[in-house]
């Protein structure tokens, strides 16, 4: 089971950390950048990688409650699922 949390965390963390390190080199090339229309365009770019990361990390977190309650539901239902026997074939 806590194999299950690591890998939910780091299908959460890994694109995060991969936006927030695009996030913090835009904003230090915006740091060298004096023409003020580059500015701009640079603090909308910082703002809509923000909101994807937020957006990545509020998904996440929802996809990994929901799957983490499913999974108990049918735990606690204990939900056999119907196998068929198989017979062997005679070979003639």
């Amino acid at each position: 089971m806590a194999a299950m949390y690591i890998q939910a965390a780091l299908s959460i963390l890994i694109p995060l950390a991969v936006i927030l390190c695009v996030t913090f080199f835009v904003l230090f090339a915006l740091a060298k950048v004096e023409i003020k229309s580059l500015k701009i365009l640079g603090n909308v770019v910082v703002i809509l990688l923000l909101v994807l990361a937020t957006l990545i990390t509020g998904t996440g977190i929802y996809a990994t409650i929901n799957s983490f309650r499913t999974m108990n539901k049918i735990k606690a239902q204990s939900i056999e699922i119907p196998t068929v026997p198989v017979v062997p074939e005679t070979i003639e």
